[in-house]
């Protein structure tokens, strides 16, 4: 059997031993995985030469069910990690689009485009871009899996300077997903920017 060679096992075997800063990454679940097949080899390697066993060409049943057993685990992380990374990714998308509206009504009353004032009407699955008559320019319909909650269901934008008005010290919503507590916050600040 090929023994895997790591320069600082000792470290890591070592309760007493600073983590390496290999384990402060984000393979931390591919070293810990690597630790352990370190200590399954070493493990088995004494019981052969216990029994004065010659040392034969291939594995143990043990040895390839701990193997399987081991990939089996890290396929399941695996899983959930990537179950994480798209839910992070949907909900990002959805602020995206939102945040898109609220720039895009800031610069169509500082442009003063329409001689008018424009204003984001939000809705908690609806986002709509409007003049300040109330016609619809755009919307967005936020997929029925999350919620917008935040101070206010309106963000006016001055012509003058594009600031936000009744929103003097800055607007945090929230984009929740329904049953769950995962969420997604982002702020309007008074100046009529947005930030994440």
């Amino acid at each position: 059997m090929i023994k895997p060679q790591i320069s600082n096992h000792k470290q890591i075997l070592n309760p007493k031993s600073k983590i390496p800063s290999s384990l402060e990454t984000e393979n931390w679940i591919l070293d810990i995985v690597w630790i352990l097949m370190i200590v399954i080899c070493n493990f088995f390697k004494p019981i052969r030469s216990i029994r004065n066993l010659p040392a034969k060409a291939g594995f143990t049943l043990m040895e390839t069910l701990l193997v399987f057993g081991l990939m089996g685990a890290m396929a399941a992380m695996g899983v959930v990690s990537y179950a994480q990374v798209r839910q992070r990714e949907e909900i990002a998308a959805s602020v995206l689009q939102i945040t898109q509206l609220i720039s895009n009504a800031r610069s169509k009353s500082v442009a003063g485009q329409d001689d008018s004032s424009w204003k984001v009407n939000l809705q908690p699955n609806l986002i709509e871009l409007q003049t300040s008559s109330g016609q619809t320019f755009d919307r967005y319909v936020i997929p029925a899996k999350y919620i917008l909650s935040g101070p206010t269901t309106e963000l006016t934008f001055d012509r003058t300077n594009g600031r936000v008005i009744g929103c003097e010290s800055g607007c945090i919503f929230t984009l929740n997903q329904v049953g769950s507590d995962f969420s997604y916050q982002f702020g309007v600040i008074f100046s009529g920017t947005v930030e994440y």
